[in-house]
């Protein structure tokens, strides 16, 4: 089984049991063996794997095992070798868990490609880049205006075009994990008009220089 998992939250592995059997224990594996849990015992399980001390709970006090205060070093296989009652051969289950950051709006920035800035005639053309500030795995971008029913790109990168000193409405990035999803939007008029003034106060001090 696959469960995806959120930093600072918790993920519970529930391991089926066949019906009619008693569960003698259950050995928690990950990289190591991280803890035993007896089932019908309401204390907190027997933790091994110091790495995970305070943060493990039977939350019904029978099969399965919680970890709380998830961090992305959790990430990982961990295995359930169930000791069943009248036999040697234990019941292995595996379940694969990622955990992922929830996004926030902080999280996405959005700037232009370097040197995409360009203006003919009066529109001004520029390539905007969303990214997660450290990076993130398995994220999607979108890109929307508002004054549209449906996404305008998908992908990181977006090209407007933008006439200048026309009113313009801001362009939306999404960003996208398996837990989450934050929104952050940018005015391209602002973009262009501040490389515009940029270019102009460029070309003063040259000529000042001259």
């Amino acid at each position: 089984a696959r469960l995806n998992g959120i930093r600072g939250e918790s993920v519970t592995f529930s391991p089926v049991v066949p019906t009619g059997t008693r569960v003698i224990n259950i050995a928690w594996n990950a990289k190591t063996t991280i803890a035993i849990v007896e089932p019908g015992k309401q204390a907190s399980p027997q933790v091994i794997d110091q790495r995970y001390r305070g943060r493990l709970r039977v939350p019904d006090g029978g099969y399965s095992l919680q970890i709380t205060d998830l961090s992305q070093e959790d990430t990982g296989t961990y295995t359930a070798q169930i000791s069943i009652a009248g036999t040697t051969d234990p019941i292995i289950q595996r379940f694969a868990l990622h955990v992922y950051k929830r996004l926030t709006e902080s999280d996405i920035k959005i700037f232009p490609v370097q040197d995409s800035v360009r203006t003919v005639n009066g529109t001004c053309n520029v390539t905007l880049n969303c990214t997660l500030q450290g990076g993130g795995e398995d994220v999607t971008y979108t890109w929307n205006q508002p004054a549209e029913s449906s996404p305008v790109s998908g992908g990181a990168s977006i090209l407007i075009s933008h006439r200048l000193g026309s009113g313009v409405s801001p362009v939306t990035c999404t960003a996208r994990n398996p837990v989450s999803n934050s929104s952050k939007l940018i005015f391209p008029q602002k973009v262009c008009e501040g490389n515009i003034l940029q270019q102009g106060f460029l070309l003063q001090k040259i000529l000042f220089t001259f």
